[in-house]
């Protein structure tokens, strides 16, 4: 009797570029622009820092591993960045999220350089969309969510994705017309647009309806078709899918967020809100010092505003 043997083959990483040197990429402020430089990729199929993929799959594998792990998932990551400075050090880390402009530099060395062009304000208003759909996933997993917490999240998510068609068009216009594979297509805005959530028109809630929850489905479901999977013949074609950016990346791990929601938490603490990886059942804090300070706070609104 003849069996079949299962080999597991390793497959090149989903990386923007290798640093120039060091494990960061070389990013220096230019007015508004921050310029990223890093050399073509080597496609081997080491685990490198700054391989997206590969880093959200260290992440998510194990489920209970102990709190101070080292362990870190992109998504979140730039989720939780709250300030340019976080936004910087991402970009240093993983490459450009959306690319104004990318163009090949002949390099002293054989493998030639990658530089590209990150708009400020672009890599801000993609981070506030990423952070509100990483956020709607996560409250839709409750059985009553906060209805105006999600209308306040697909607004923002509506409202900054207004301009995707225009950096659609942009790279499009920057390379070959059918390598920008990704599109969010005018009738996924005009869905958006619109919803009742973003109408007012919200039905009365029932057992078996809630229109913020369903518009939330909605608003995912048109993002990750927006950055649909993708198989290419080799690593070289594949790189193209991001080299203007590492988008795709992000919503691809946010799929897997959507899709298997069992290991992401958010901060219990009001004042932190930050995304964590849940290590046992009864964990719902960032770190122990959003526990601690929770648990003070609560206490003295208890002592300085009793309860009638």
């Amino acid at each position: 009797m003849k069996t079949n043997a299962i080999v597991e083959h390793s497959i090149p990483g989903y990386k923007w570029a290798d640093p120039v040197e060091g494990q960061y990429f070389s990013v220096k402020v230019s007015g508004t622009d921050l310029e990223v430089i890093g050399k073509y990729p080597t496609f081997s199929t080491e685990a490198d820092d700054y391989d997206i993929v590969k880093q959200f799959g260290r992440f998510s594998q194990q489920f209970a591993i102990a709190d101070n792990t080292k362990e870190r998932s992109p998504g979140p990551d730039f989720a939780n960045a709250k300030t340019d400075k976080d936004l910087i050090a991402f970009v240093k880390r993983f490459g450009p999220v959306v690319a104004r402009q990318v163009k090949m530099v002949q390099s002293k060395s054989v493998v030639p350089y990658i530089s590209a062009k990150q708009d400020m304000e672009e890599l801000r208003c993609e981070q506030r969309i990423f952070q509100a759909a990483l956020t709607l996933v996560e409250c839709m997993k409750d059985d009553h969510p906060d209805e105006e917490i999600l209308v306040d999240l697909i607004r923002t998510i509506a409202e900054g994705i207004e301009v995707w068609q225009i950096q659609w068009e942009r790279q499009r216009s920057e390379i070959h017309p059918y390598s920008a594979t990704w599109e969010l297509r005018e009738e996924s805005l005009a869905r958006i647009r619109e919803l009742p959530t973003l109408k007012g028109t919200l039905h009365k809630r029932d057992v078996f309806l809630n229109t913020c929850v369903l518009d939330g489905r909605v608003v995912i479901c048109e993002l990750l078709n927006a950055f649909r999977p993708l198989i290419f013949p080799n690593a070289s074609e594949g790189n193209l899918y991001f080299r203007y950016g590492i988008r795709p990346l992000l919503f691809s791990t946010l799929r897997h967020h959507f899709l298997y929601p069992q290991y992401l938490g958010i901060c219990q603490n009001p004042t932190c809100r930050k995304f964590y990886k849940i290590t046992r059942a009864e964990k719902i804090y960032h770190q122990e010092t959003c526990s601690r300070k929770h648990r003070q706070r609560l206490y003295w609104e208890k002592v300085w505003w009793p309860a009638p």
